[in-house]
């Protein structure tokens, strides 16, 4: 049962991610910026998890320790990873930046078993090389080439593999309580994600009534069905599972684009659409090897 919940998280997840890019581009049209935007979805969930920490009677009071351990998951997660993903955009084609950084479960993979000594499992392997493939379909290598745009969008790649396999293997949540936990994480993040802002000249709370709406909209779907219920997965199935998974995200995108915005869907794109879900498939329903591992094995710094 448990099982299941983490996939059925990691999957509503995914469709969040997803349609995080649909949503924004109605907040574009009233004078947003990326990194504003960005930062507004974090500020907005800041107060909404400090409330529900107090009325679940968590303590805010965390060791230093954990207070670190937060700062990096923020600043990898939700700092570093959007900054250079949004550079790349305008660098490089954003389906060629997208795919680069859709490289993130190899790291997730790699990073576990250098790291963490974690054994990569076969079905995983197949299941993560189908999904690269189907992913790399969605490219439209058609625009402008750019050797800065196509590392800052792999880094990106790094970084966020980084931070899922480090949420998992701290056991943060665990130890600071799940809405303490993400308090933090929203409120690091907009303290980091404030000064960018204001370098970049995106710095601007005046905006129309209908911007904020559909702000608070992309706030709701990105910090809670997104972010929120990705940890929850990542807890319940192990970060490397979690990351396969949510190569959802782009396949919500596309089909969000084509019913709504009038995109149109190449064959290749339809192709990659089939794969993606199909290596979703083989990873939930292949038997799982049941092998139990020590929690030497996930010992963090």
């Amino acid at each position: 049962m448990k099982q299941i919940r983490g996939y059925v998280f990691t999957i509503v997840a995914a469709a969040g991610f997803g349609a995080q890019p649909f949503l924004a581009k109605f907040v574009y049209s009233y004078g947003v910026g990326e990194v504003m935007l960005a930062l507004l979805r974090v500020l907005c969930m800041t107060p909404v998890f400090g409330i529900l920490g107090v009325l679940n009677r968590e303590r805010f009071k965390i060791p230093v320790r954990y207070m670190l351990r937060i700062i990096l998951l923020a600043l990898t997660g939700a700092v570093l990873t959007t900054a250079m993903l949004f550079t790349a955009y305008n660098l490089i084609d954003t389906g060629t930046a997208t795919t680069l950084n859709f490289t993130y479960p190899i790291f997730v993979l790699l990073l576990g078993r250098a790291a963490f000594k974690v054994k990569i499992q076969k079905h995983s392997l197949v299941s993560l090389i189908i999904c690269i493939a189907g992913i790399v379909l969605f490219a439209n290598p058609s625009g402008a080439f750019s050797w800065s745009g196509f590392f800052l969008s792999l880094a990106s790649g790094i970084t966020y593999g980084f931070y899922v396999l480090y949420l998992d293997k701290s056991k943060i949540m665990e130890h600071t309580g799940f809405y303490t936990y993400t308090f933090y994480f929203f409120l690091a993040a907009s303290v980091m994600l404030l000064p960018i802002a204001g370098f970049s000249g995106e710095l601007n709370f005046i905006i129309p009534t209908g911007g904020w709406m559909f702000i608070l909209l992309f706030a709701i779907d990105g910090g809670i069905l997104a972010t929120v219920f990705l940890q929850i997965g990542i807890r319940e199935i192990g970060s490397s599972k979690a990351s396969i998974l949510t190569a959802l995200e782009p396949v919500t995108s596309i089909v969000l684009g084509v019913l709504f915005l009038q995109e149109s869907l190449s064959i290749f794109s339809l192709i990659g659409i089939v794969l993606v879900i199909f290596s979703n498939i083989y990873l939930v329903f292949v038997p799982e090897n049941r092998r139990k591992y020590s929690s030497t094995d996930n010992k963090v710094f």
